[in-house]
């Protein structure tokens, strides 16, 4: 799940939440299960006719 809030004309803030699978492997760290959840925060922008961001 996932919300997006205009900042401006060309300009968004997306921010949502969500499950997800992580297989651990070799060197990888052991999280304890094999189902995780995520939160993350991005801003994007459009820029030559393209949507771009940065997120976290």
């Amino acid at each position: 799940m996932f919300y997006e809030c205009k900042l401006a004309p060309r300009t968004w803030l997306t921010f949502g939440t969500g499950p997800g699978l992580y297989r651990h492997k070799g060197n990888d760290p052991d999280l304890g299960s094999a189902v995780e959840f995520a939160s993350w925060i991005e801003v994007t922008t459009i820029v030559f006719n393209r949507r771009i961001g940065l997120g976290f």
